[in-house]
């Protein structure tokens, strides 16, 4: 059971560091952001049965890719925009509304 708990634990906590990233991202605060959103991938992977699978894993890599666009790092926002898709199309489904906010991101970024 207590395995189960922190794996709750672990799912909350890579969501709150997407949302923060996100925000953090939004204020033009890069460092936080990356800093938030790389944590939450390695949390969501960590848990995951299936990172192509996950939502989870989509949504960290999605915050990811829009980070390194402001970054300007075309190449690892790439990456992480086709890992996103794939991800979140697994997870959630094409016509999603992040599913497709992600295929948006990787439409502008090939």
């Amino acid at each position: 059971i207590k395995k189960i708990l922190l794996v709750d634990d672990d799912v909350g906590l890579a969501a709150a560091l997407t949302t923060a990233a996100r925000i953090y991202l939004a204020k033009n605060e890069l460092p936080q952001a990356e800093s938030f959103a790389q944590a939450a991938l390695k949390i969501s992977e960590g848990i995951a049965r299936d990172p192509t699978q996950s939502a989870d894993v989509g949504e960290a890599a999605l915050a990811l890719a829009a980070l390194q666009q402001a970054k300007g790092d075309q190449v690892a926002a790439r990456a992480n925009a086709d890992r996103a898709v794939t991800a979140l199309t697994n997870g959630l489904g094409d016509k999603h509304a992040t599913t497709r906010e992600a295929t948006a991101l990787q439409a502008a970024l090939h």
